[in-house]
Parts: structure tokens; sequence; C-alpha cells
């Protein structure tokens, strides 16, 4: 009788195992398939004209001489690809097959990312569709530095709102510093996104008791801190000049239609472009509008083969508001924030707008919303009929389960809980 009682748990156990096993194969086959459309796309590629940028790269990683003498780039990628030099004469092979190792480094934080957020199922369907993205194999041979910035953008975010238990609070604070820097020193414009970030990790905090708040403030600061130690020398020894000459490319973009010659006009900041030559209303519209041609014209665009996944994107969008995954939407938002004011402009025509790279940071998080209006809204009603159908009742609700997990919630001792 005992053994006969015992067999149930360990047959579920053993299940349980198989289940994991077989997940994590499933998660190797993915990355698998996207090494083999990276090998197709490097093959294809090999020979052809790199982009102009990475010329630059390739200058700075020549004369990169203690990490923050990059020039006109910012020092990270330029130190990767001064590594990738050290490994081969040929700078091509170099750039190209870092770029490769950088967009399965970004498929892995694709997946821990969703998976964390959004479950198991939702996490593996989101990562073949980011391994089968014609657009992902291209940009993941070309040299630049929007893989690594995808990969590092969903790291931070998955240590910043991941429950760090009291004892490792301090560790936790120093991982998530240290990808905000590397986020930094990757792209100038991500302090936007750290920053914002952290305020979005500061208000989740306001639920928690007065103890665990001002816990929240330490490991908050902690990561801002470390972040800014970090970052600060780049903004020191950076050639700012070559900087304004990117804006008056933009400028002249809106103005013109056509980059003209930015290098041979007067340097126009950031700020005085944005505010000085628009009204108020006119940066709201633009902004607004901007944020919307997002969803209906670059997911579309970007998500080759699948587009009419688009579609479903708002609804994802809805239902991540209502299952309290908000901050993940906050999230996106503060990802489009830096070029959010540019996407309207028309670089390159065959793109609808600015080039795909800008927005590749962006496209995992899309992805995974616009899974999540499918499968949440499927799940809520499975969870609607167990109510009502005792007998098929633990069938639908593992399976409801399975689609879409409850968002993991902070209790009021900052720790995480599941909450249906």
């Amino acid at each position: 009788m005992e053994r006969a009682e015992q067999n149930p748990p360990e047959r579920h156990q053993q299940w349980a195992r198989a289940v994991r096993l077989s997940s994590w194969v499933l998660v190797g086959l993915a990355l698998a398939l996207l090494a083999l459309r990276l090998g197709d796309a490097l093959d294809a590629l090999m020979g052809t004209n790199l982009n102009g940028d990475i010329y630059r790269f390739l200058d700075g990683a020549r004369e990169m001489r203690w990490f923050y003498d990059s020039g006109f780039r910012e020092p990270l990628h330029v130190a990767f690809i001064k590594l990738a030099l050290a490994c081969t004469d040929n700078a091509e092979h170099a750039v190209r097959a870092l770029s490769a190792l950088q967009t399965l480094f970004a498929a892995g934080m694709l997946y821990l990312f969703a998976r964390r957020f959004f479950g198991h199922t939702l996490a593996l369907v989101a990562l073949y569709l980011f391994a089968i993205n014609p657009i992902v194999a291209f940009y993941g041979v070309q040299g630049l530095r929007a893989p690594l910035y995808t990969g590092l953008l969903l790291a931070f975010a998955l240590a910043l709102y991941h429950p760090w238990p009291s004892p490792r609070a301090r560790l936790g604070a120093v991982l998530t510093g240290l990808l905000a820097a590397a986020l930094i020193l990757t792209r100038v414009y991500a302090i936007l996104i750290v920053v914002g970030a952290v305020m979005v990790f500061l208000l989740r905090a306001r639920a928690w008791r007065a103890g665990s708040r001002r816990q929240a403030l330490m490991f908050a600061a902690l990561v801002c801190g470390l972040a800014a130690l970090l970052a600060l020398p780049m903004f020191v020894f950076r050639d700012w000049a070559t900087v304004d000459h990117n804006i008056n490319f933009l400028r002249n973009l809106e103005r013109y239609g056509h980059a003209g010659d930015p290098e041979a006009e007067a340097s126009v900041g950031l700020l005085q472009w944005i505010f000085g030559e628009h009204s108020l209303w006119q940066v709201f519209t633009i902004v607004l509008g901007n944020y919307l041609r997002y969803g209906y014209q670059y997911l579309p665009f970007f998500m080759r083969g699948y587009a009419a996944l688009a579609w479903l994107f708002p609804v994802g969008l809805i239902a991540a508001l209502a299952s309290r995954r908000g901050h993940v939407v906050a999230t996106l938002i503060l990802a489009l924030a830096p070029i959010v004011f540019v996407l309207h402009l028309d670089q390159v025509p065959g793109a609808k707008g600015v080039e795909s790279r800008l927005v590749y940071q962006c496209f995992p998080f899309a992805v995974t919303l616009a899974l999540f209006g499918l499968v949440w809204p499927l799940s809520q009603g499975l969870r609607w009929l167990a109510r009502r159908d005792g007998a098929a009742a633990p069938w639908l609700r593992a399976t409801a389960q399975a689609l879409a997990p409850p968002a993991p919630v902070v209790d009021e001792d900052g720790g995480s809980v599941d909450k249906g």
C-alpha cells in the first residue's frame, strides 16, 4: 500500500524532470537553428561591402589602448572588435563572427526574459520566431552593435526586475549596475532607458512595506552609482563634435529629405534641434505618431513570414497591463524612447523609415507581447471554463497555466510570489 501511494508522486517527479529536459533540448535546437541561419548568412554575405559604420569601429579598435579611448564610438563594442581582431587578421571575418556570437547571446537573453515574465511555452515560441527571422540573420553577421545592445537590454531588465532575496540583494545590485553600465557603454542614449527603468522599479517598490522600500532605494542607488562611475570616463574622453554631425544628418533628413553634408555644417545639439526648431505640440505629435508607427508599420515589416502576428501586438499590450506585467510594457516604451523622435525620417526607403537596426532592440519585447496577445485571452477562456466544468477542470487549468502562467507579483516583503 505504501509503495502504491508513493508511485504517483514519483511518476509526477519523473514526468516533471522529463519535461524540463525536453524543454532545454528544444531551446538548444532553437539556438542551433539560429546558428545555422547565421552560418548561411555568413556564407552569403562574406566578401560583400560592410556597413560604413563598421570601418569607424575598426579604426577605433585598432587605435584603442585603454578602453575609453575609442574616439567617436562608445567603447564596449569597439573593445569586443579589438578582441576579435586579436584572433584573426581578417577584419571582415572578425566583425561578422563576433556579431553572430552576439546574436546568439541576444537569443539566449530573449528566452530567459520571456520565460521569467511570460512562462516557458511563450518564451520557446518567441525564441523560434526570433531564430527564423531573416532580418535577425542579416544583422546577425553585419558586425554592428544591435545584437549586443539587444542582449544587454534584455539582461539588464531581467536583472533589475528580478526579486533578489535579501542575502543576495547587494550582489544583484552590482550585477544590475554592471549591465546598466555595459548598456550605456554600447549606446550612450541607453541612459534614458536605465534611468526610466530604475524609476519604474521604484514605483513598483511603493507597494512594499517601509523596510523593503528602503532596501529598494539602496538597490537603485547602487545600480545608478555603479553605472555612472563606469560610464563617466566615456563622457570625458569621447569625441562629441562627431556626435553633433550625426544630429546634423538627422536634421537634414527632416528638412530636405536627404543627408546633405553634415560635417561641413555648423554643429547643432540634440536639444537645440528637437526643442529649438519644434514647438512642444509638434514634439508631442511626432513622438506619439512614431510610437503608433512602430506598431502598425515597423512590426509587420520586421516580422517577415508572420506579419499577421503584429495585429495582436495591441492586444498583448492590454493583456500585459491587465495581468500585472506593466513593467514589461514600460521597458518596451523606454527602449523606443531614445529613437522615437526619428522613426518617421526616411533614411532607408525599403525599411519605411530609419534603419531596422535602430528598432532591432525592441523586437524581442514586441514579439513576446504579440504572442501574449494570442495566449492570454485563450488562457483566460480556459480558466473560465475550468470554473464551470468540474470533470475537465484540472486539465483546463493546467493548459491555461502552461499557456500563460500568472505574473510573478512582488509581495510586501519584496519577495516574489505567484498570484492568479
